[in-house]
């Protein structure tokens, strides 16, 4: 069975990898116009931390997994800071620290900054209901929801990026109240304050609440509650009519060929997501949270309060704290996340506040793995294990078959599937069997999709797509075997099912 390789939210592994040509002195192969040297504005302290973490993102960039720039931060002070890939394909213009990102849901801590500096100055209150601040929100909701409901993710209001013709308006100027009135008249999903349920409408709400309040544009408010203060003058809200320098464009990537992420106007996204920074001012916003500059040292504590759990780790005021592992030594440290996603660009930062250290990952291309690259970096800055990346073998398994026949290909495959210098996916290998079949090659479709149920002998998936090329092929009693097979493994198989039925074949 075919899978969809379109999704939106930054929570499935990357599966869409590629091996190219060798370049530079790191022995890896490298995409034309990859950057794997240092950039030259910054001088690297004569540290192996820092030449570990160079090789690592070189090699990341290496095999089309990370396109984007990083910050390293240990004690207080700047271990490592680069770009790698392309900020511009079309024009082959480099990404760099000055590199401008989108920065999705890393909005959020923004705006819960925003927030709390109200609060300090009296003019708002985290307990009050929303009531107070929005006449025309329905009433028998707002009188039951607080400012401390939506800065946690636990006011029970649905998420409107999760309805179902979200990718249809998300192109369109949209102000906050349009947004909100997406979801308004749906039912609340649980009593504000009973769990934590991440929700985007929430912080939407915040930024209404900031304009309303304020009688400022949140854009306007940013600029002058943090962005200014702190230098940062290379952040503010993305308005896709403006022209913004270094701004990076944002890809999507589909075996090995990249393509131009769904236009998104950012409106939608408002302070639940809109903002765009770089590298270099990330450094100046972590710099900013240890001292009193923007807030006061007891309000900056309630941003950092474990408010609600929520698994293993606790929503905080734009934050999440919990564990993260450290590389692959099995040990872990407490940090203060939050990760993000918005169509073309990806990213995370996270901080451990006991030794004043921090990692920031900012990606111009979508699927980029920045969880594992981040558990990379922490086994590196605390000196313990640590795994670099893998080939894809079912995408060297696609360039050894276009390059030298079918046949080659095959044997490659096979004789690589035990290589520890490869990694076999299953998704990987099911679309690479689907190009086969697609081309009208159901032979050479079969004869991957055998190796992916041998494979993963446990998987309904790779049953059911074997079935589809023995039918193709007229090979009906294994095509039912295989997907009478699927269906043992995954009753709920409906595509399984309705062929069968096709066939006049009981399951």
């Amino acid at each position: 069975m075919k899978v969809s390789l379109l999704f939106f939210e930054f929570r499935l592994p990357l599966f869409l990898l590629l091996l190219l040509s060798a370049c530079g002195s790191t022995g890896v192969s490298c995409e034309k116009g990859c950057a794997v040297k240092p950039d030259p504005s910054f001088q690297y302290p004569n540290s192996s931390k820092a030449g570990k973490i160079h090789e690592l993102m070189a090699t990341y960039e290496a095999y089309g997994k990370f396109s984007g720039a990083v910050l390293v931060v240990k004690k207080g002070k700047v271990l490592y800071k680069n770009g790698f890939g392309l900020a511009n394909r079309e024009w082959e213009i480099p990404n760099t620290t000055k590199t401008k990102f989108r920065l999705a849901s890393v909005t959020k801590q923004f705006t819960s900054m925003l927030i709390m500096q109200m609060v300090e100055a009296g003019t708002l209150d985290l307990n009050s209901p929303i009531s107070k601040w929005l006449s025309d929100f329905p009433k028998e909701k707002a009188d039951k929801i607080t400012l401390h409901h939506l800065m946690t993710h636990s006011s029970g209001l649905p998420n409107y990026t999760a309805i179902q013709n979200y990718r249809s308006i998300e192109r369109d100027f949209h102000r906050p109240k349009e947004i909100i009135d997406l979801v308004i008249d749906k039912p609340l999903d649980f009593e504000p304050g009973a769990q934590v349920s991440y929700s985007n409408t929430g912080y939407v709400v915040l930024g209404l609440i900031l304009e309303t309040v304020s009688g400022k544009k949140y854009d306007d408010l940013i600029q002058e509650k943090i962005f200014k203060p702190l230098g940062m003058n290379d952040s503010g809200f993305d308005r896709p009519n403006r022209i913004i320098k270094n701004r990076a464009d944002g890809y999507t990537k589909n075996w090995g060929e990249y393509y131009n992420a769904y236009f998104m106007d950012c409106s939608i996204a408002f302070a639940a997501g809109g903002l765009y920074s770089t590298i270099e001012d990330m450094e100046k916003w972590d710099k900013a949270l240890y001292t009193n500059h923007l807030l006061s040292e007891k309000y900056r504590e309630m941003i950092f309060t474990k408010h609600i759990q929520e698994e293993n780790s606790y929503a905080s005021y734009g934050w999440f704290l919990g564990p993260a592992a450290i590389g692959n030594s099995g040990n872990e440290v407490a940090t203060v996340n939050h990760s993000g996603g918005i169509n073309g660009f990806r990213s995370i930062i996270t901080r451990m506040p006991g030794d004043s250290s921090c990692i920031v990952l900012l990606s111009n291309t979508e699927f980029a793995p920045l969880y594992e690259i981040n558990r990379a970096l922490l086994g590196i800055l605390y000196e313990k294990g640590y795994d670099m990346p893998k080939k894809s073998l079912a995408e060297s398994f696609k360039l050894e078959a276009d390059a030298n026949g079918f046949e080659k290909g095959i044997q490659f495959l096979k004789e690589n599937q035990n290589n520890q210098e490869y990694y076999l996916n299953e998704q990987e290998l099911n679309m690479e069997g689907y190009r086969f079949l697609e081309a009208g090659r159901a032979k050479e479709a079969a004869e991957v999709f055998k190796i992916a149920v041998d494979a993963f002998p446990n998987s309904f998936n790779t049953y059911d797509s074997y079935g589809e090329a023995l039918l193709a092929l007229g090979q009906k009693e294994k095509a039912i075997f295989n997907y009478k097979k699927s269906l043992e493994l995954n009753p709920e198989n409906e595509n399984g099912k309705r062929v069968l039925r096709e066939l006049g074949a009981g399951y």
